[in-house]
Protein backbone atom coordinates (compact mmCIF):
# COMPACT_ATOMS: atom_id res chain seq x y z
CA UNK A 1 0.00 0.00 0.00
CA UNK A 2 1.70 2.98 -0.65
CA UNK A 3 2.08 6.17 1.41
CA UNK A 4 0.13 8.96 0.74
CA UNK A 5 1.34 11.25 3.11
CA UNK A 6 5.15 10.97 1.85
CA UNK A 7 3.79 11.27 -1.84
CA UNK A 8 1.44 14.06 -0.65
CA UNK A 9 5.09 15.71 0.87
CA UNK A 10 6.81 14.81 -2.00
CA UNK A 11 4.09 16.63 -4.38
CA UNK A 12 4.23 19.81 -2.68
CA UNK A 13 7.73 20.10 -2.81
CA UNK A 14 7.32 19.77 -6.52
CA UNK A 15 4.43 22.12 -6.04
CA UNK A 16 6.31 24.79 -3.81
CA UNK A 17 9.71 25.05 -6.17
CA UNK A 18 7.36 26.10 -9.54
CA UNK A 19 4.84 28.31 -7.15
CA UNK A 20 8.32 30.41 -6.02
CA UNK A 21 9.83 30.73 -9.19
CA UNK A 22 6.53 31.51 -10.47
CA UNK A 23 6.81 34.66 -7.33
CA UNK A 24 10.27 35.35 -8.00
CA UNK A 25 9.50 35.77 -11.98
CA UNK A 26 6.68 38.07 -11.73
CA UNK A 27 6.98 40.20 -8.62
CA UNK A 28 10.67 40.08 -7.99
CA UNK A 29 10.63 38.08 -4.14
CA UNK A 30 9.22 35.23 -2.73
CA UNK A 31 8.47 33.75 0.89
CA UNK A 32 12.20 33.87 2.17
CA UNK A 33 11.18 30.60 4.77
CA UNK A 34 9.89 28.65 1.72
CA UNK A 35 12.84 28.98 -0.54
CA UNK A 36 15.19 28.16 2.27
CA UNK A 37 13.31 24.99 3.49
CA UNK A 38 13.27 24.46 -0.90
CA UNK A 39 16.80 24.91 -1.31
CA UNK A 40 18.02 22.67 2.34
CA UNK A 41 16.53 20.44 0.27
CA UNK A 42 18.78 19.92 -2.15
CA UNK A 43 21.76 18.65 0.08
CA UNK A 44 19.50 16.21 2.08
CA UNK A 45 20.38 13.69 0.29
CA UNK A 46 20.92 10.85 3.24
CA UNK A 47 17.79 11.72 5.07
CA UNK A 48 15.51 9.33 7.01
CA UNK A 49 12.14 10.86 6.19
CA UNK A 50 10.39 12.73 3.76
CA UNK A 51 9.72 15.20 6.65
CA UNK A 52 13.37 15.49 7.58
CA UNK A 53 14.47 16.78 3.93
CA UNK A 54 12.37 19.17 4.32
CA UNK A 55 12.98 20.21 8.34
CA UNK A 56 9.03 19.90 9.44
CA UNK A 57 5.88 20.05 7.68
CA UNK A 58 6.28 23.79 8.23
CA UNK A 59 8.90 23.72 5.52
CA UNK A 60 6.14 22.39 3.26
CA UNK A 61 3.87 25.01 4.40
CA UNK A 62 3.41 26.82 1.02
CA UNK A 63 3.76 24.24 -0.89
CA UNK A 64 0.82 21.95 0.55
CA UNK A 65 -1.37 25.57 0.30
CA UNK A 66 -0.38 25.45 -3.42
CA UNK A 67 -0.97 21.89 -3.95
CA UNK A 68 -4.27 22.22 -2.98
CA UNK A 69 -5.21 24.78 -5.41
CA UNK A 70 -3.17 22.67 -8.33
CA UNK A 71 -5.66 19.73 -7.39
CA UNK A 72 -8.61 22.37 -7.90
CA UNK A 73 -9.50 22.61 -3.93
CA UNK A 74 -8.35 26.02 -3.14
CA UNK A 75 -10.47 29.57 -3.41
CA UNK A 76 -7.88 30.59 -6.38
CA UNK A 77 -7.17 28.85 -9.43
CA UNK A 78 -3.27 27.78 -9.70
CA UNK A 79 -1.62 29.77 -12.29
CA UNK A 80 -0.98 28.05 -15.38
CA UNK A 81 2.06 28.73 -15.91
CA UNK A 82 3.41 26.87 -12.63
CA UNK A 83 1.25 24.13 -14.21
CA UNK A 84 4.03 24.33 -17.03
CA UNK A 85 7.28 24.56 -14.67
CA UNK A 86 5.32 21.45 -12.75
CA UNK A 87 4.68 19.31 -16.07
CA UNK A 88 8.38 20.27 -17.36
CA UNK A 89 9.83 19.23 -14.25
CA UNK A 90 8.39 15.66 -14.79
CA UNK A 91 9.91 15.51 -17.92
CA UNK A 92 13.28 16.69 -17.16
CA UNK A 93 13.48 14.38 -14.51
CA UNK A 94 12.59 10.90 -16.72
CA UNK A 95 15.50 12.44 -18.78
CA UNK A 96 18.07 13.02 -16.10
CA UNK A 97 17.19 8.77 -14.85
CA UNK A 98 18.60 7.76 -18.46
CA UNK A 99 21.63 9.96 -18.58
CA UNK A 100 24.26 8.45 -15.85
CA UNK A 101 26.78 10.94 -17.23
CA UNK A 102 24.67 13.66 -16.24
CA UNK A 103 23.42 12.44 -12.90
CA UNK A 104 27.13 11.65 -12.02
CA UNK A 105 27.72 14.90 -12.74
CA UNK A 106 24.63 16.13 -10.35
CA UNK A 107 25.88 14.27 -7.85
CA UNK A 108 29.46 15.23 -7.59
CA UNK A 109 28.43 19.40 -7.81
CA UNK A 110 25.50 19.38 -5.37
CA UNK A 111 27.63 17.09 -2.96
CA UNK A 112 30.63 20.27 -3.51
CA UNK A 113 27.89 22.96 -2.92
CA UNK A 114 27.09 21.22 0.37
CA UNK A 115 30.53 20.79 1.54
CA UNK A 116 31.33 24.57 0.65
CA UNK A 117 27.80 25.27 2.64
CA UNK A 118 28.94 24.31 5.53
CA UNK A 119 31.86 26.61 5.40
CA UNK A 120 29.64 29.50 4.42
CA UNK A 121 26.53 31.19 5.62
CA UNK A 122 24.09 28.28 4.43
CA UNK A 123 22.33 29.85 1.56
CA UNK A 124 24.64 33.23 1.09
CA UNK A 125 24.51 34.43 -2.41
CA UNK A 126 27.39 32.16 -3.41
CA UNK A 127 26.05 29.34 -2.48
CA UNK A 128 22.70 29.94 -4.29
CA UNK A 129 25.16 30.88 -7.56
CA UNK A 130 26.81 27.49 -6.98
CA UNK A 131 23.07 25.69 -7.52
CA UNK A 132 22.15 27.79 -10.31
CA UNK A 133 25.28 26.63 -12.06
CA UNK A 134 25.16 23.01 -11.55
CA UNK A 135 21.33 22.99 -12.48
CA UNK A 136 22.70 25.20 -15.68
CA UNK A 137 25.41 22.29 -16.85
CA UNK A 138 23.15 19.56 -15.69
CA UNK A 139 19.34 19.78 -16.19
CA UNK A 140 19.52 22.97 -18.62
CA UNK A 141 21.61 20.70 -20.87
CA UNK A 142 18.44 18.71 -21.80
CA UNK A 143 15.69 19.90 -24.12
CA UNK A 144 13.13 21.24 -24.11
CA UNK A 145 14.58 23.46 -21.70
CA UNK A 146 12.03 25.06 -18.80
CA UNK A 147 11.34 28.30 -19.72
CA UNK A 148 10.44 30.91 -16.58
CA UNK A 149 8.07 33.85 -17.61
CA UNK A 150 7.60 36.88 -15.85
CA UNK A 151 8.44 40.46 -15.96
CA UNK A 152 11.56 41.54 -18.07
CA UNK A 153 13.28 43.86 -15.73
CA UNK A 154 13.01 41.38 -13.02
CA UNK A 155 14.65 38.75 -14.69
CA UNK A 156 17.41 40.72 -16.23
CA UNK A 157 18.33 40.34 -12.60
CA UNK A 158 21.08 37.65 -12.29
CA UNK A 159 20.17 37.14 -8.56
CA UNK A 160 16.79 36.60 -9.54
CA UNK A 161 17.85 33.92 -12.31
CA UNK A 162 20.52 32.69 -9.95
CA UNK A 163 17.55 32.29 -7.35
CA UNK A 164 15.28 30.24 -9.93
CA UNK A 165 17.49 28.17 -11.41
CA UNK A 166 18.24 26.97 -7.61
CA UNK A 167 14.56 26.33 -7.21
CA UNK A 168 13.97 24.47 -10.18
CA UNK A 169 17.28 22.38 -8.86
CA UNK A 170 14.98 21.52 -5.73
CA UNK A 171 12.03 20.89 -7.86
CA UNK A 172 13.90 18.14 -9.48
CA UNK A 173 14.89 16.96 -6.35
CA UNK A 174 11.53 16.80 -5.23
CA UNK A 175 10.41 14.67 -8.29
CA UNK A 176 13.09 12.46 -7.89
CA UNK A 177 12.00 11.71 -4.28
CA UNK A 178 8.13 11.46 -5.40
CA UNK A 179 9.21 8.74 -7.92
CA UNK A 180 10.78 7.01 -5.48
CA UNK A 181 7.76 6.72 -2.94
CA UNK A 182 6.16 5.10 -6.72
CA UNK A 183 4.69 8.67 -7.47
CA UNK A 184 3.14 8.52 -10.94
CA UNK A 185 0.77 11.43 -13.21
CA UNK A 186 -2.03 8.61 -12.36
CA UNK A 187 -2.52 9.43 -8.69
CA UNK A 188 -2.62 12.74 -9.41
CA UNK A 189 -6.25 12.01 -11.41
CA UNK A 190 -7.24 8.82 -9.71
CA UNK A 191 -6.23 9.38 -6.10
CA UNK A 192 -6.87 13.23 -6.06
CA UNK A 193 -9.10 12.73 -3.43
CA UNK A 194 -6.69 11.09 -0.64
CA UNK A 195 -3.86 13.51 -1.39
CA UNK A 196 -6.36 16.05 -0.65
CA UNK A 197 -7.38 14.90 2.41
CA UNK A 198 -3.47 14.35 3.57
CA UNK A 199 -3.22 17.92 2.07
CA UNK A 200 -6.01 18.96 4.71
CA UNK A 201 -4.03 16.96 7.61
CA UNK A 202 -0.49 18.78 7.50
CA UNK A 203 -2.12 21.98 7.35
CA UNK A 204 -4.11 21.44 10.53
CA UNK A 205 -1.38 20.07 11.97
Amino acid sequence: MKNYHDITLALAGIVQAVCLVNDLATHGHCDEASFNSSVASIFKIDSSSVVDIYGTTQGLHYGLVQLERFLGSGDKPFPKISSQYFLGLLFLQQKLVKDQAITELLKERVQQARQHSQLLESFSSEIIQQLATTYADTIGQFSPRIIVRGKEHILSSEDIIFKIRALLLSGIRATILWRQLNGNRWQIIFTRKRILTACKHFLLD
